[in-house]
């Protein structure tokens, strides 16, 4: 990846906003990790952010609960 990539996506994951009402820090990870792929299934996010199923099938149901994340053929996106 060209440095000029890498500015740019470091850049744009500066410019992510976490909405207030997200609490949980690891709830803030997932969400900011799907504002940065578009799109996950459950596989990559507990690959890509370490986390087991156990730990990241709650925080996904609140978020979706929430109205921060949707899915939509298994796959995992932020909503806002």
């Amino acid at each position: 990846m060209s440095k000029q990539k890498i500015n740019k996506h470091a850049q744009s994951i500066k410019d992510l906003k976490v909405p207030e009402e997200i609490n949980s820090s690891t709830a803030k990870l997932v969400y900011v990790y799907l504002k940065s792929v578009t799109s996950a299934t459950l596989e990559q996010i507990c690959d890509s952010l370490c986390l087991k199923q156990i730990t990241l099938l709650p925080i996904l149901q609140k978020l979706r609960k929430n109205g921060f994340v949707t899915k939509s053929k298994q796959k995992y996106s932020a909503a806002i």
